[in-house]
């Protein structure tokens, strides 16, 4: 294993904080997790930031982006999709799961 592989996956980076997805209000739904790809460039300690926001009455959305403005996003019809894909994203994150699941660049 490369060592930006076993950076991107420190215990800290390594498990999505569960209750924070499922349970605390969208506004403070924020976290990263560790990745193996590049995203031009990565947050610190080779990580992506994902974020759950609501864009409207009936629109949901999960971002995931690096520390510039390279990302990827998926939609959903209702909060309750939204966060259990969140909370079942692998880690460490790849650009390849995320489009064979639906995510499209932001």
């Amino acid at each position: 294993m490369s060592k930006n592989a076993e950076a991107a996956l420190s215990p800290e980076f390594t498990a999505i904080p569960r209750r924070l997805v499922l349970n605390r209000p969208l506004r403070e739904v924020r976290f990263r997790i560790a990745t193996t790809d590049e995203w031009f460039p990565c947050h610190e300690n080779r990580t992506v930031e994902v974020s759950l926001h609501r864009d409207a009455a009936d629109a949901w959305r999960i971002a995931i982006y690096g520390g510039d403005d390279d990302g990827r996003d998926r939609s959903f019809a209702t909060e309750e999709e939204m966060r259990q894909v969140a909370a079942a994203l692998p880690i460490p994150i790849t650009k390849a799961w995320l489009a064979r699941n639906g995510f499209v660049q932001g």
